[in-house]
């Protein structure tokens, strides 16, 4: 089967000639793929248990979240990878495998979201093709389709992978000592591996799934370690440092705990809590061993400025709060950012979170109208608590950032009034997230609501989502929602534009005022980003390619001066002499004859 990708022949090559008293270890190579997140708590949790258990590892991160804004490109763009919704290039995906047959792996590990399935999909065709290692899938869509995932992975990992992936790695260095094929030695593997279901010639090995981790604190902490890290970004390779767009090391992610005490219909916990077992899904880590990571991040990472506590919902218990907050102060005092739930925003709780570091959160309204929060997300919370959440917040000057669901086809114009009569009444100024439009995930309640109810959905390339029908109207009400939450725009402001069927239907100069607000007021729109943080990216950015060009510089005046570079320039000065000479003979003897 031909390869679209040129490849040496050698780099395919195991390193065969080696002595088999070598090849004595049972420990493995594992080279790990992040695919859009720099933080990616979830291959570095494994890369830790890894490296504790003797394994070597590798951790490759292909982009940062930052450069889906940064590189744009069209559907149907020559030189995009076909199929993938995100900016990845043929280039790319080279400069991964080459990577990847560098470090000669024994499995390769790629972390999945739906949004990625399809990229997944092609980086998996081309490691079997080219690099000829088993590839394991994990993350939340292999461990919600792991059907899906059978078409492409030769393991997949159907909950959490700590544990799963150290015994993984150690039976594929044991069985792999005789003829070194790791691929040979993943069909050897006969007992099975808890979350794991492994391909087999016979077929697919596996016994129980969704086995949770009891204890949080008895995992190793996710490893940040430059030595172990290769960031691919903006077509350019960082060893030993970040990417100028890269969130660390100013900014840290930490979780204190796994799992949501909600099950919202439009989110995986819906049916992760389905899936897991053995134990309680919401498992939260000690304050100590909170604290014991967040010191060494700080002796990890001086310039740290924020940390951010990915926490689905961090505001959840009083006393456990209370001891995290004097620890905190006492110990760490970086600034830190958190999420929070309506209703359950206590002043009790973010008063002492105020006053050990908190500088933002964010929190989800999804819809202002009840019918909507209950009868269709799913959602526990009464409408007015979003009001009094934002007045707390406004009360204690705690800065916050609305989440907001946008192009949800089972809202009627009523629910939508309700959701922009909300926005205009929350003390203003705050931050709306971009909205995100409603997506429908494979397996989820809202998924087959919506079906059921006749709205036809569109799979979105390269992704394992679906998307309601292009609606002009859908699209106008998201600009309407967004114009709401400016200052100075009330409901009566808005009345007339969702009253002129005009604009409804052909929403571009709703869209138009919408972007001009948001260029005027963010940079580039994206209310993460200020300009002067954007010109410190942009200062960064010139540093680097300054340095770079300083020591291209500085190679070029070592070749110039040796003595071999002389000398071949000499002949070839000496070529062009005779070149040209030949050439203006046979001139000459042209006119002539």
């Amino acid at each position: 089967m031909g390869c679209p990708y040129g490849f040496p022949f050698w780099r395919r090559v195991r390193t065969l000639s080696l002595p088999s008293c070598l090849w004595s270890s049972s420990l493995s190579r594992v080279f790990l793929i992040s695919l859009f997140d720099e933080y990616a708590l979830g291959i570095r949790y494994l890369a830790a248990a890894l490296s504790d258990a003797g394994h070597e590892v590798r951790l490759f991160f292909l982009n940062e979240l930052a450069t889906l804004r940064e590189c744009p490109c069209e559907p149907g763009d020559p030189n995009r990878i076909p199929s993938v919704p995100f900016p990845v290039s043929p280039a790319e995906i080279e400069t991964l495998i080459e990577e990847t047959a560098r470090f000669q792996p024994d499995l390769v590990g790629i972390s999945l979201v739906s949004n990625l399935y399809g990229l997944g999909v092609e980086i998996t065709r081309v490691i079997h093709n080219r690099v000829r290692v088993p590839v394991a899938w994990g993350g939340v869509d292999p461990t919600i389709n792991p059907d899906l995932a059978e078409g492409h992975a030769d393991v997949i990992c159907v909950g959490e992978g700590e544990r799963a992936i150290v015994e993984l790695a150690d039976a594929i260095g044991r069985n792999s000592r005789s003829d070194h094929d790791p691929i040979a030695a993943l069909g050897k593997i006969e007992k099975s591996i808890d979350n794991l279901k492994i391909r087999r010639p016979e077929g697919w090995l596996a016994n129980r799934l969704g086995v949770m981790v009891p204890d949080l604190d008895a995992l190793p902490f996710p490893l940040f370690d430059f030595s172990r890290e290769i960031y691919l970004s903006e077509g350019r390779l960082y060893r030993g440092s970040h990417p100028p767009l890269a969130r660390l090391p100013r900014l840290f992610p930490v979780m204190s705990f796994r799992g949501c005490p909600y099950q919202c219909h439009y989110c995986c916990h819906s049916v992760l809590k389905k899936i897991y077992t053995g134990g309680k899904y919401l498992r939260r880590r000690s304050v100590a061993n909170v604290m014991e990571e967040l010191r060494l991040r700080k002796r990890q990472f001086p310039a740290l400025g924020m940390i951010e506590i990915q926490d689905d919902v961090f505001t959840l218990d009083q006393e456990w709060i209370n001891e995290f907050c004097r620890e905190y102060k006492q110990h760490i005092g970086v600034p830190f950012w958190c999420q929070t739930y309506p209703g359950i925003s206590r002043e009790s709780m973010l008063r002492p979170l105020k006053d050990a570091g908190l500088r933002s959160v964010t929190f989800g309204i999804q819809s202002g109208s009840q019918r909507v929060l209950t009868e269709i997300y799913g959602r526990p919370v009464k409408a007015e608590k979003i009001q009094e959440t934002a007045d707390v917040l406004r009360r204690l000057d705690i800065p916050f950032v609305v989440d907001l669901i946008g192009s949800n086809p089972l809202e009627t114009d009523a629910d939508r009034i309700e959701t922009v009569k909300v926005l205009t009444a929350l003390p203003k100024p705050y931050l709306l997230h971009p909205i995100n439009p409603l997506s429908f995930y494979r397996g989820l309640p809202i998924t087959e609501r919506t079906l059921a109810a006749g709205v036809r959905l569109i799979q979105s390339p390269g992704a394992n989502k679906f998307g309601p029908e292009p609606n002009p109207r859908l699209g106008a009400w998201d600009a309407l929602l967004t114009l709401a939450h400016y200052p100075g725009i009330e409901v009566e402001t808005l009345r007339p534009l969702w009253e002129t069927e005009r604009l409804m239907t052909d929403p571009k100069p709703l869209k138009q005022l919408a972007d001009a607000l948001a260029q005027a007021t963010y940079y580039a729109g994206n209310i993460y980003e200020t300009k002067s943080k954007r010109i410190e990216i942009e200062q960064k950015r010139n540093e680097n390619l300054t340095a770079r060009l300083n020591d291209l510089e500085r190679e070029l005046g070592e070749l110039l001066g040796s003595r071999l570079v002389r000398w071949a320039n000499r002949v070839r000065n000496l070529l062009k002499r005779y070149r040209t000479e030949g050439a203006t003979e046979q001139g000459r003897s042209a006119r002539m004859e």
